[in-house]
């Protein structure tokens, strides 16, 4: 037994201080993002749907530190194992697995920036979809992340069945003067302490250090291991959960996530977009594509167990190859699923998909046609 003052209480009974601002997301914010180093957390919740689980516990840590996933986790096996029911169960089977699999994992990528409305221009955490972050990642490509605006947007709509539904967009600011004036004062916002509205220590504040040993424990003994210091939180949502261990940063360029396993890419010779045109079903262009939609990302949506899927068609990619946003989600639920290998290049995979498409009648979730904007 022990006294504690108010302020201690509150530390032991939050497993330790926590210095850590995060964005309080509504409506649309716009952020400056000083540099490229994200980090990566993923968790595992709803445990009781993990066949490995048998302490009764509600959520883990996962032992992954990077999107790469090559670190052994009792949990990623078990979801690996469903892709391949998925795989070979029908189609009502597929709506149930899937489901359940949305239900099990979540990863983001967290970043510092500063909402430009601040005065103080204090940093806070901003956690990103790895289909956020592929779009990022292809803006930085020709223009430096320190001049650019984001422009970051939350929408809630309504499912059919009228149930509520979370979507994100992204758009950029690639000639704003705020940028460049932040950028100038680069070395005093970044040299900050926390309290004075510096970097929050993203590995400290989301980071969890365990051995596979003490995960797997924690997850089969009756009695949970205190050592592994693992998380139980009692509301488990796709939005409030944050996850990982040290080593989690990442530079952009390698935060994109391929999965454990990949389905074959096509057969047929791959297309050069270089002279590609809209004038025939196989002649596609990226040349004009656009990321001013606010289109729905798979990683985005607040996930129902009961998914529709309906057969993609053949032209489907010939006709929305001016929506670069919608293209980067068709990519990642491809890849996602193992259908098509991305090679983490838009132009390359989006060729490889329709190559796919017109060989194969693929089944996609009915929300990801609906939002195409017909051209």
């Amino acid at each position: 037994m022990a006294y504690f003052n108010a302020r201690e209480l509150k530390e032991k009974m939050s497993g330790g201080s926590r210095n850590v601002r995060e964005l309080k997301h509504e409506g649309t914010v716009k952020l400056w993002i000083p540099n490229e180093e994200f980090f990566y957390a993923r968790k595992h919740f709803n445990l009781h749907l993990a066949p490995s689980v048998k302490s009764g516990v509600k959520s883990c840590w996962c032992t992954n530190t990077s999107p790469q996933l090559t670190e052994k986790c009792d949990v990623c096996d078990d979801i690996q194992a469903l892709w391949k029911q998925w795989r070979e169960a029908s189609d009502k089977d597929k709506q149930k697995i899937q489901g359940i699999i949305n239900k099990l994992v979540d990863e983001k990528y967290w970043i510092n920036a500063i909402d430009i409305s601040d005065g103080e221009q204090k940093f806070i955490a901003v956690k990103f979809t790895a289909s956020r972050v592929r779009e990022i990642l292809t803006i930085i490509e020709k223009h430096p992340i320190n001049t650019i605006i984001w422009s970051y947007k939350k929408s809630i709509s309504k499912n059919k069945d009228n149930s509520e539904r979370v979507s994100y967009s992204l758009t950029e600011d690639t000639d704003s003067p705020k940028a460049n004036e932040l950028a100038q004062n680069y070395e005093f916002l970044w040299g900050r302490s926390f309290e004075e509205g510096g970097p929050v220590d993203l590995e400290k504040a989301y980071g969890k250090q365990q051995t596979y040993e003490q995960l797997h424990n924690y997850l089969t003994k009756k009695s949970a291991d205190d050592d592994a210091e693992l998380d139980e939180d009692e509301t488990m949502s796709l939005e409030d959960v944050s996850t990982s261990k040290p080593d989690h940063k990442l530079n952009a360029s390698k935060a994109a996530t391929p999965p454990k396993q990949q389905a074959a890419p096509p057969k047929e010779d791959d297309l050069s977009l270089d002279n590609l045109s809209l004038d025939g079903d196989d002649d596609l262009s990226l040349d004009n594509l656009s990321l001013e939609g606010e289109e729905l990302s798979l990683d985005d949506i607040d996930t129902q167990p009961k998914v529709k899927m309906v057969v993609m068609p053949k032209d489907f990619i010939a006709k929305n190859l001016k929506n670069r946003t919608l293209l980067s989600q068709i990519v990642e639920y491809f890849n996602d699923n193992n259908i098509v290998k991305s090679e983490n290049d838009l132009s390359k995979d989006v060729n490889a998909i329709n190559k796919h498409i017109k060989t194969n009648d693929v089944e996609v979730p009915e929300s990801l046609l609906e939002e195409s904007i017909p051209i």
